[in-house]
């Protein structure tokens, strides 16, 4: 069975709830009736109409509407009897059950939808929908217009009264410009991924970007406003979205969650984050989640000071060049999971500031957790730290280091090549620190004296090419490495 539409209602996965709105569909051919309980559209043999009398649309079946020569398939298949008589309708049509219709093509004009393309070589088709009244609740189902191609859709004509967008909406689609939604709530998965058009989004009532949202997206601004409601990020949802410059608020006060890699690859957005997370809430949230703002080269600074979250994962800010400052929360605890290249501010050539430096409550400080920050100046105070992994600042500006009474593990190269430091303190009754090789490694502005009798052994160049050391301080030390001393042109004195 196939039915003839010359205007068009209910394409592109639309469904409409509540209000009174006044639409039409005139067919030509079988007569129709399109139901889910709530919305009645029928059409009766004396009229050949269908009209809506309240409710809302749903499309269900394996049938076509054919607008033309242009073909729109529902995309749940149901299998009909139609043996069974029209209900609750006059004259004998036949009933359809339809409801997720798949629309393919097509663009709006306002709140008009004034055109339907085909896919094949038949032509451009004709046709039209009026929407709604604007205060009139509007959803867009899952996939309305995935994958439509060189379709002129101006996203300015979707309805004020928008409340939800479905998954993979306009995913891989050609739909542009700026979408105004006043009452969009909620945004699904992949709803504008791979989407280049949409330039701006406006939604204040947005309560969550869901995974991969704007993944591979031309967004470029989003505007959430004073009272946003949004509550959180999922994981990859604005990941390579390399046009995005500025979301406003970043991020609201209610924002608590930030998933896996959310902004990872947005490498023009320039809003300063303020993140304010709620108790036990974590930036980002899962012990296996990292990347959160990976490759985002143009962020300028970074406020946690609001937050309650405990620590930062793996790469959470990787090659961040512009990040200047951050601000941790006072009860902040680990730089980063245990272990090594864990890189939570690798090449972040623009730091200078990390305040406080570090808490006295972290615990931990990751490998190459300041790999390569040369602008990072001050003296990094590890009050309470038990673990310093490989390369936690190699490269890093840093002027002193101050060991807390804590320590067990330096591991390799935790502090090579830090041209700025002169200096390192720990407790004297410190003792037992288990120490990798090349620890101070050409960190050459090493000066005087260091006590190192806090260390159980003296590794392979360990002090390489710390020209200006000139006395050392070794303890009960069990073993010296290769070269231990190599390169320590101006040592004079060593005292066991």
């Amino acid at each position: 069975m196939k039915t003839i539409i010359t205007a068009v209602m209910c394409l592109a996965g639309f469904a409409a709830c509540g209000g009174n709105a006044s639409w039409e569909i005139t067919l030509s051919g079988t007569q129709a009736y399109i139901s889910d309980g709530d919305w009645t559209f029928k059409a009766g043999l004396d009229n050949n109409r269908l009209r809506d009398v309240g409710g809302t649309v749903r499309a269900e079946g394996p049938y076509a509407l054919t607008v033309g020569d242009c073909t729109v398939y529902p995309a749940a298949v149901t299998p009909l009897d139609f043996s069974k008589p029209l209900v609750n309708s006059t004259g004998n049509g036949r009933e359809y059950a339809i409801s997720s219709l798949t629309f393919k093509f097509g663009t709006f004009s306002g709140s008009t939808l004034t055109r339907v393309y085909t896919a094949t070589a038949a032509g451009l088709v004709v046709g039209k929908l009026t929407l709604p009244v604007a205060d009139h609740q509007f959803t867009i189902s899952d996939q309305a217009f995935c994958g439509c191609k060189h379709i002129d859709f101006d996203l300015a004509g979707l309805p004020e009264g928008l409340t939800s967008i479905a998954r993979n909406a306009f995913s891989d689609c050609d739909a542009y410009g700026k979408a105004d939604c006043p009452n969009l709530a909620t945004l699904g998965e992949y709803a504008f991924m791979n989407n280049e058009g949409i330039t701006d989004l406006i939604a204040p009532a947005l309560t969550a970007f869901n995974g991969y949202t704007f993944t591979y997206s031309g967004i470029t601004n989003i505007y959430l406003g004073a009272e946003s409601q949004l509550k959180s990020v999922g994981g990859s949802a604005f990941n390579c979205a390399t046009n995005l410059v500025s979301i406003t608020p970043f991020l609201p006060q209610g924002c608590t969650k930030i998933g896996r890699s959310g902004f990872e690859g947005c490498v023009k957005l320039a809003s300063p984050l303020v993140y304010y997370g709620g108790t036990n809430d974590r930036i980002p949230t899962g012990s296996n989640d990292w990347g959160l703002f990976f490759n985002c080269q143009s962020l300028p600074s970074v406020d946690l000071s609001h937050s309650t979250m405990k620590f930062l994962t793996r790469q959470a800010f990787y090659n961040c060049y512009a990040l200047e400052w951050v601000r941790l929360p006072e009860d902040f605890e680990s730089m980063g999971a245990a272990g090594n290249q864990n890189e939570i501010f690798v090449n972040c050539t623009n730091l200078t500031t990390v305040t406080p430096f570090l808490p006295d409550t972290v615990t931990n400080v990751c490998g190459s957790a300041f790999q390569d920050c040369p602008r990072l100046r001050g003296c990094l105070t590890l009050k309470n730290v038990t673990h310093v992994y490989g390369k936690a600042a190699y490269g890093a500006g840093i002027d002193f280091v101050e060991f807390g009474p804590k320590l067990e593990l330096i591991d390799s190269q935790a502090f090579a090549i830090c041209p700025n430091l002169t200096g390192v303190s720990a407790p004297k009754k410190l003792r037992g620190v288990d120490v990798g090789t090349q620890v101070f490694h050409s960190s050459t502005n090493l000066t005087g004296e260091l006590d190192l009798r806090f260390m159980t052994s003296l590794p392979g160049q360990f002090f390489r090419y710390a020209n200006k050391v000139e006395t050392l301080r070794l303890g009960d030390i069990s073993s010296l490495g290769q070269m231990a001393f190599l390169d320590m042109l101006g040592l004079r004195q060593i005292y066991w």
